[in-house]
C-alpha cells in the first residue's frame, strides 16, 4: 500500500501519474534548494526561479514550500516502504547472510537518493503536523512490513517492530553521517560493515562474519587546513568565565537565571529547528528573557553554539573514562547505556548538528579538537580491537558507531519522540552485546 498526499479539495495527486515534467522539475528543484540553503530560506519565488517557471504556474501548484516539501516526503516514505517488502525471511546461513547484505545495500541506494528528505523530515516535522503524521504512518508501514521478515532472525526479547525502526535508523544515518563527514568512504564499505553488525545481532547462531582483511588504504586524507591547525590545541579550554562563549562570567544570581534560561532553551530550539534555521530572536523568545540579558553573554549566535559545545564536551568525557568491555556485566552495560542516553538528552541536538549542519568546522577554537578526539576515542573504545588504526576500516567503524550510540537514540528518542526511551536501551544493548566481535 501506497499513501498519496492529501490533495486540496480531494485526493492526493499520483505520485507516478500525468502530472507532467513540471511538477518533477518542481520537486527536483525544491529538493537541490532544500539541500544547498536549508528548509526554511527557501521560497516558492526561489523554486519558480530555479526551474524557469512562472510564479504563477508554482503557486497554481503548491500553496507553500511546506506542501512541496510534504511531497518529497510521501516519496521517500513510499520508497522506504517498498523497499522493506524486499527483504526474503533471513536465516542463520551463508545465503541469509547475502540476503541482508543485498538488501542493506538496496536500502542504502534509496537513503542516498532521498537523503535531503530524510535529514530534514524531523525539523520541518515541528512545523508541520501533518507532515508528522504522514511520517509517522510512513515508519509504522515499514516497521510493519518487515517484522515478518524478521520473524527467523533472534532479538532477543526485543519486540521485531523496534528492531525493524531502529535497522531503518542505523543504516539511514550511517550513511547520511558518511556523506557528511567522510564523503570519500564509499557506501558499500558501510553497507558491508552494517551487514555484520546485523548479521551478528540477528543471526547469533550463524558462523560469525568478521571485519575486511587484510587492512584497505586509507582514502585520502580529508582534514581541511583549518582543522589541521586546531589540532595542536593540547590543553582543554577552561575558561575563567565558566564556559568557552561567555563574554563574562556568571557572578551574580540575576546573571545565573539568564544563563539558566537561555542554554535549555536553546538547545530546545536547536532540536526542533536545527542550527542554521535557529536565530537568536528564537532563542531570547524561547527563554523568555529581554535581547539585552541575552548579548550581555554573548555576542551572536555562534559565540551560544561555543558554549553548547563546551558543555557537551565537559558530559562526554564522564561515558569515555567508564566504557564498557566484552566483559561487563550486562547490568552494568545497562547502566553505562543509561548514562549515555542522559548525556543525549541534554547535548545531543549539540552533537548532532555539529556533525550534520556544521561540518565539525565551525569556528569553536580548541573544542572543535576536543570534542572530536573525544567522541572519537568513545567510538574507538566500543569498536573491534583488531581494526587498524587510520585503516579505512576504522574509519568506516566509527561511521557506523557515531550512528549506532548517538543518531539512533537521537532521532528515536531525543529529536522525535518515536519510541520509549527503554526500548532504544534495549536495542542499543542488543547490537553492543551481540554485533560486535572482539569488542575489547
Amino acid at each position: 500500500m501506497v499513501v498519496g498526499p492529501r490533495a486540496r479539495g480531494g485526493g492526493g495527486p499520483s505520485l507516478t501519474g500525468s502530472s507532467g515534467s513540471n511538477r518533477d522539475d518542481t520537486l527536483r528543484a525544491a529538493q537541490r534548494l532544500f539541500t544547498d540553503i536549508g528548509y526554511r530560506a527557501v521560497t516558492l519565488d526561489a523554486v519558480a526561479e530555479a526551474t524557469g517557471q512562472s510564479r504563477a504556474a508554482i503557486r497554481e501548484r503548491h500553496a507553500s514550500t511546506a506542501e512541496i516539501f510534504r511531497e518529497l516526503a510521501y516519496e521517500a516514505g513510499s520508497d522506504l516502504v517498498r523497499h522493506a517488502g524486499r527483504l526474503g525471511p533471513i536465516e542463520a546461513d551463508p545465503i541469509g547472510l547475502d540476503e541482508l547484505r543485498v538488501w542493506i545495500a538496496g536500502l542504502s541506494s534509496v537513503v542516498h537518493r532521498r537523503s535531503t528528505t530524510i535529514r530534514l523530515w524531523p525539523i520541518v516535522d515541528h512545523a508541520d503536523h501533518g507532515l508528522r503524521r504522514a511520517v509517522t504512518r510512513f515508519l509504522r508501514m515499514f516497521a510493519d512490513t518487515l517484522k515478518p521478515r524478521l520473524a527467523k532472525t533472534d532479538t532477543a526479547g526485543v519486540d521485531p517492530g523496534v528492531m525493524a525502526t531502529a535497522v531503518l535508523a542505523l543504516v539511514a544515518w550511517a550513511q547520511l553521517t558518511r556523506a557528511s563527514q567522510m564523503p570519500a568512504i564509499g557506501e558499500s564499505s558501510v553497507d558491508d560493515h552494517l551487514a555484520v553488525l546485523l548479521g551478528n545481532t540477528l543471526l547469533p547462531d550463524s558462523a560469525r562474519p568478521t571485519w575486511q582483511g587484510p587492512p584497505l588504504p586509507a582514502p585520502r586524507d580529508e582534514i581541511t587546513p583549518r582543522r589541521r591547525s586546531r589540532q595542536v590545541l593540547p590543553e582543554f579550554p577552561e575558561p575563567s568565565s565558566g564556559f568557552v562563549g561567555l563574554r563574562r562570567s556568571v557572578d551574580t544570581p540575576r546573571g545565573r537565571v539568564v544563563v539558566d534560561r537561555v542554554l535549555p532553551a536553546a538547545l530546545d530550539v536547536i532540536r526542533r529547528q536545527g542550527y542554521s534555521g535557529t536565530s537568536v530572536a528564537d532563542v531570547v523568545a524561547a527563554a523568555g528573557v529581554p535581547r539585552g540579558s541575552f548579548t550581555a553573554y554573548w555576542a551572536d549566535r555562534r559565540a551560544l553554539l561555543q558554549t553548547l559545545a563546551h558543555r557537551a564536551a565537559l558530559a562526554v568525557r564522564e561515558p569515555l573514562e567508564n566504557l564498557p568491555t566484552s566483559d561487563t556485566r550486562r547490568n552494568d552495560l545497562h547502566d553505562w547505556i543509561d548514562r549515555w542516553l542522559d548525556v543525549l538528552a541534554e547535548h545531543g541536538p549539540v552533537l548532532h548538528v555539529w556533525v550534520h549542519e556544521t561540518g565539525n568546522d565551525i569556528e569553536l577554537g580548541g573544542l572543535t579538537v576536543h570534542l572530536r578526539e573525544t567522541t572519537l576515542a568513545i567510538m574507538d573504545g566500543l569498536s573491534p580491537t583488531d581494526l587498524p588504526d587510520e585503516s579505512l576500516e576504522r574509519r568506516v567503524a566509527r561511521v557506523v558507531m557515531w550512528a549506532l550510540l548517538v543518531e539512533l537514540p537521537y532521532a528515536l528518542c531525543v529529536q522525535e519522540d518515536l519510541m520509549p526511551r527503554a526500548e532504544v536501551a534495549s536495542v542499543l544493548a542488543l547490537f553492543l552485546e551481540r554485533g560486535i566481535p572482539d569488542r575489547p
